[in-house]
């Protein structure tokens, strides 16, 4: 048996359990929701990361397949550029880059109006410590992502793991481990942290370090971060609603519980403050069990307890204590039911926005299952089409074969023809030549003609003058015979008058030799003369006179000897001359003899000449006629190698055309070939990221469903916070009528 008294002992000091409740419910709630949202943005970004990543490590690809065996420089800006222009503005791409080894700037494609501000300032490529969200032109954020173009074959290569796959919170997407382009540039960055490492391009060292590869450059892609602020704003808007839905659940089903607790217990107090005025003497009891409902009234249901107390002990002011405290309860019972009924409408409304969440939620997971059976569909259908793409290569090989085999034949056709072309223009260079000649050979055989005539002429003429000429010779041999004769003659009194000469040349040597003798007589007899003195004088005289003689003398005999000496001189160059004369007038004689012979050869040369050059006037008729048909077998030939030539120049242009339509059917297959291979490692590439995709709408789909589930259990748990409220509005509604009798009763 426990008093009212005892009640009061019984119940815990501190805040009443009611409100605490309220509150801690309603925090616990608040921070759940809040990690809910917190998980599901970081669940957004993930994907959209993902989403960006995947994109750009297809157009890596599709950049390294385009580039393949060769460099960026040699793969052209124009076609990388047209590249980049087909895949721009694209979703959320904007912008994108292409360097080179060395950094060069080779392709740049983006959305007007929307570059990276990095690109507006001439710098070749992103700085290398920027942050991976910066601003555009207009102030528009922007996510960076960096990808190198490798070469053929993207070798293999161990995920890199982030801070953010370490970091702690709910279960987190998977992150592809097939090694594939862009694997450590994956999500923004605050703007002091360190800068992204690239992906293992073959120069790591240890036992993860993979297959070394060549470089062709890097892509840089600029995607619009404002799709994914929107999702994420209002993802977290959403989230912050539905959290702000289940928390004044919570709360409004904690202050329902605790309401419900206050009911009873004033329900408890009321009949115990009934006991006396019924006339009981005793103590109502109360059941242990109560004391736990008992303590959770506050510090009003204490007091209101002492004044019960006070109003049993004091029986005069109970009825006046007692319709207080009636009316208060039924001022509260009035309260509850007016707070009931407007959290029967919040949990109402609650109840239709988890419904319309839920809803939501199974139409997100329709869609998602048929995103996925769609996924399933495209795999199936891009393995179909590498199958096709594969058949194709093949028969693009077998067509490039036959292309070169007619590439060949048709090469050997052209060559034949232009053979066939220059030895017809030759044929007719040489018939044109032949005509000419022909007809030159006409007019030279006429002039031959006139000219035979004219020698036949000659000849007789020449032989006439043979004839006298002859005649002449013979007249000129008697007469050099004669001349011969007196420059015989002439020559021998020229020798005569020589040797007289000679014979004056020994007579003046005497003559010399006698002047001399006498000089040295007439220098003897002057000395003598002198040493005789006077008496000697006139000999002396006689002396000197014979000296002058003497000396006349000589110089006579020397004028003598050099006229002698010229003379003899004369004589001897006479006597060559004559000698020399002899042998010409012989040698005249034996030519005229000669120009005799000749002359008569000659003549007879000239009959002979004669009776030929009439043999040359008939044989040149003749050959005058053969020319003639010549000419005209000549001009025939020339028709028919005019119409060969007009054949032949037909043949090389169709022979052209069909060479030019070979060479495009060739380049066409080259083409075909080149695009089937690149289309056959694009597929693959697709179905590779198909396949990946396959993976991200199933744990789409899974956390979707997961989501669907904990929708229904909120749905649910509001559904029973409405039937709690509505059995809490009848049980106060059936407490008001209580009070409403107990009243009516008193």
């Amino acid at each position: 048996m426990v008093s009212i008294a005892n009640l009061g002992r019984d119940r815990r000091p501190g805040i009443a359990p009611g409100p605490g409740m309220v509150l801690g419910t309603g925090l616990l709630l608040g921070v759940l929701s809040a990690v809910l949202v917190l998980a599901g943005t970081s669940a957004i970004d993930r994907n959209a990361f993902a989403s960006m990543r995947q994109r750009g490590i297809v157009l890596a690809r599709i950049l390294a397949i385009a580039s393949s065996g060769e460099s960026q420089e040699r793969a052209g800006a124009e076609r990388l550029k047209y590249l980049l222009d087909q895949v721009m503005g694209d979703g959320e791409m904007v912008h994108a880059e292409i360097v080179d080894r060395e950094g060069v700037l080779v392709a740049e494609a983006g959305v007007a109006g929307i570059r990276p501000v990095y690109a507006t300032r001439g710098l070749p490529l992103a700085p290398s410590d920027r942050a991976d969200r910066i601003a555009g032109l207009g102030g528009e954020p922007l996510y960076l992502f960096t990808f190198p173009i490798d070469g053929p074959g993207l070798r293999q290569a161990p995920p890199v793991k982030t801070a953010a796959d370490s970091a702690p919170g709910p279960e987190r997407l998977p992150r592809p481990t097939s090694g594939m382009i862009g694997d450590s540039v994956l999500g923004p960055r605050p703007a002091g942290a360190a800068p992204r490492g690239r992906p293992a391009m073959g120069w790591e060292s240890g036992p993860h370090a993979a297959p070394a590869t060549g470089s062709l450059g890097d892509v840089r892609i600029a995607f619009a971060a404002a799709p994914v602020d929107e999702a994420r704003r209002a993802f977290a808007s959403q989230g912050a609603l539905l959290g702000v839905l289940v928390v004044l659940s919570g709360m409004i089903l904690a202050h329902a519980l605790a309401r419900r607790l206050v009911l009873r217990s004033d329900l408890g107090l009321a009949a115990i403050a009934a006991g006396p005025a019924a006339g009981h003497a005793g103590r109502p009891t109360v059941a242990p069990g109560g004391a736990g409902e008992i303590s959770s009234i506050g510090h009003s249901i204490e007091a209101l307890g002492e004044r019960i107390e006070a109003a049993v002990l004091r029986a005069r002011d109970e009825s006046r204590q007692m319709g207080d405290v009636m009316r208060g309860i039924e001022a509260s019972t009035i309260a509850v039911l007016s707070g009931s009924a407007s959290q029967e409408g919040s949990v109402q409304r609650a109840v239709a926005s988890a419904e319309s969440v839920t809803r939501s939620l199974r139409n997100i997971v329709g869609s998602v299952s048929g995103l996925s059976a769609s996924s399933e569909e495209t795999t199936s259908s891009i393995l179909a089409m590498v199958a096709t793409i594969e058949e194709v290569d093949g028969h693009a090989d077998g067509l490039s074969m036959s292309v070169e085999d007619t590439a060949a034949t048709t090469e050997e056709l052209v060559v034949s023809i232009k053979e066939i072309d220059r030895n017809v223009e030759m044929l007719n260079r040489f018939v044109a030549e032949t005509s000419e000649a022909m007809a030159r050979m006409e007019q030279v055989i006429e002039q031959v003609e006139r000219n035979a005539g004219d020698s036949k002429a000659i000849t007789e003429l020449v032989a006439e003058n043979a004839e006298k000429g002859m005649r002449a010779v013979l007249l000129t041999i008697e007469g050099m015979d004669g001349i011969y004769g007196s420059v015989a003659q002439a020559r021998q009194v020229i020798e005569s008058v020589g040797r007289k000469g000679q014979e004056i040349g020994l007579i003046l040597n005497v003559i010399q030799e006698v002047t001399e003798q006498t000089n040295l007589l007439a220098l003897n007899a002057a000395i003598i003369a002198a040493q005789a003195g006077e008496h000697g004088r006139g000999f002396a005289v006689v002396a000197e006179e014979i000296r002058q003689l003497a000396e006349r003398t000589a110089s006579s005999a020397k004028e003598i000897e050099n006229l002698i000496g010229s003379f003899q001189s004369e004589t001897g160059r006479a006597v060559d001359a004559m000698h020399e004369g002899t042998r010409r007038v012989e040698g005249g004689s034996e030519r005229s003899r000669e120009a005799g012979r000749a002359l008569k050869e000659i003549l007879e040369s000239a009959r002979r000449s004669s009776v030929r050059v009439g043999e040359i006037v008939a044989a040149t008729r003749e050959q005058a006629r053969g020319s003639q048909a010549v000419g005209l077998a000549v001009e025939k030939v020339r028709e028919l190698a005019g119409q060969i030539k007009k054949a032949t120049t037909e043949q090389t242009l169709g022979s052209e055309q069909i060479m030019s339509a070979v060479e495009n059917m060739r380049e066409m297959s080259g083409h075909v070939k080149r695009a089937t291979a690149e289309q056959t490692r694009g597929s693959r590439s697709m179905t590779h990221a198909i396949g990946n995709v396959s993976g991200m709408i199933a744990t789409i789909q899974r956390s979707v469903s997961e989501q669907a589930e904990a929708s229904e259990q909120v749905l649910k748990g509001l559904a029973g916070i409405a039937t709690s409220l509505a059995a809490n509005l009848a049980a106060a509604q059936r407490l008001k009528e209580s009070l409403e009798a107990l009243r009516s009763r008193d």
